[in-house]
């Protein structure tokens, strides 16, 4: 799972810019659209809201409750024995990705169509359907009414034009709202604007775009270092040695100094903001490990939580995974984090015709304070353990 995540997030960090035509149109939106959260980008089955986290672990949708500390399947059914397809909470847990919206929605997609269902697992239903010939990314936003996502869509003569399109949540009808026929990505939003990086180059490159839900115009942000990267109004960039990262306001202009001298303890070979809780960036870097930068006091440290392999049967318990451990999301004062793997035994026929016992793999989540992992302490609530 750790490989799929930084995939993911390399996929979003490996982006260039050329030129784009805009589609105006009707999007029957106000504004206010919201991220649904940089994990809703990165993370394949969890999402969280105020009250605790969604997760999919053995074909099932869960929720953990922050407050008792039960988990339980997301199904209204008191009858129900949560072990076919006629549990509202059944879900495969390949391919799936998770995310909520202010509406009291979670919605969930298999790559292809998109669903959603209430937090109470009632009302599951289909929202939209994707063509034949449409390839799906994993970066999406919300407001009240509308999903916003790319498509990549390939013609007959085989060229793809990439779109960035709105679906109402509750008529499943599809807006075309920018087209470019090179490779687009979501990074952020703010305000009534989208932020997507545009082209096929590399992010140390690249040159952002700004589109803007209110008039369809598109506004060209220039970073002023290398792996541009938008947390919300503000343009995060690392100096070329990754040791100083600045900060520009997109309404404003204003370019800041975030931090000098980062502590690396060698040479990466690139480096971008991964992650944003308060004031602090979480700072990937490729072969120099993750640093965690205070923006208040322009201070860094590194990052020093490793995966376990504690959950696993058939890896040694004291065995030091140099994985760290991977942010998903954010519930109140504590952050969800994957921490490790376990292994879920399954019986087939093996090579030798007998039966035999294999293993699955899936995903292991816990809580941790922030303040903890501030601090490096690996005091972990773990949420699915068993």
């Amino acid at each position: 799972m750790k490989k799929l995540l930084a995939i993911i997030i390399s996929t979003i960090a490996l982006c260039g810019c050329v030129g784009g035509k805009s589609n105006s149109g009707k999007t029957g939106q106000s504004g206010d659209i919201t991220a649904l959260s940089s994990v809703a980008m990165e993370a394949t089955n969890v999402t969280a809201t105020d009250e605790g986290v969604y997760y999919t672990d053995g074909g099932l949708l869960h929720f953990y409750d922050v407050n008792t500390g039960e988990s339980v399947p997301v199904c209204n059914r008191a009858e129900c024995t949560h072990s076919d397809e006629t549990c509202t909470a059944y879900m495969p847990d390949v391919g799936t990705l998770l995310f909520t919206n202010r509406k009291g929605y979670i919605f969930f997609t298999d790559n292809s169509d998109i669903y959603k269902i209430n937090y109470d697992g009632s009302e599951r239903s289909k929202v939209y359907t994707r063509a034949d010939g449409v390839f799906p990314y994993r970066q999406y936003l919300s407001d009240d009414e509308n999903l916003y996502f790319i498509e990549g869509i390939v013609s007959k003569d085989g060229v793809m034009t990439h779109e960035l399109v709105a679906v109402n949540i509750n008529s499943g009808n599809r807006t075309t709202l920018y087209s470019s026929n090179e490779y687009l990505v979501i990074v952020s939003s703010y305000d009534d604007n989208i932020v997507m990086t545009v082209g096929g180059g590399y992010a140390d490159s690249s040159r952002i775009i700004s589109f803007s839900m209110k008039d369809g115009s598109v506004t060209e942000l220039q970073p002023d270092g290398s792996w541009p990267f938008v947390i919300g109004d503000k343009l995060y960039t690392m100096s070329e040695d990754c040791k100083t990262m600045y900060c520009r306001d997109i309404a404003t202009g204003e370019k800041t100094t975030v931090v000098e001298n980062i502590p690396l303890d060698k040479q990466p070979r690139s480096c971008f903001p991964e992650y944003n809780f308060g004031d602090y960036i979480l700072l990937h870097t490729s072969g120099a490990g993750e640093y965690i930068v205070n923006t208040a006091n322009g201070s860094a440290t590194k990052l020093k939580l490793h995966i376990t392999a504690q959950y696993m049967k058939t890896v040694p318990k004291d065995y030091v995974d140099p994985t760290l451990i991977s942010i998903l999301n954010r519930v109140g004062d504590n952050l969800v984090v994957y921490i490790g793997d376990k292994e879920i035994p399954y019986y087939d026929v093996g090579p030798s015709g007998n039966t035999e016992e294999f293993y699955d793999m899936n995903g292991v989540f816990a809580l941790i304070s922030i303040q903890d992992f501030l601090n490096n302490n690996a005091n972990y609530t773990v949420i699915n353990a068993t």
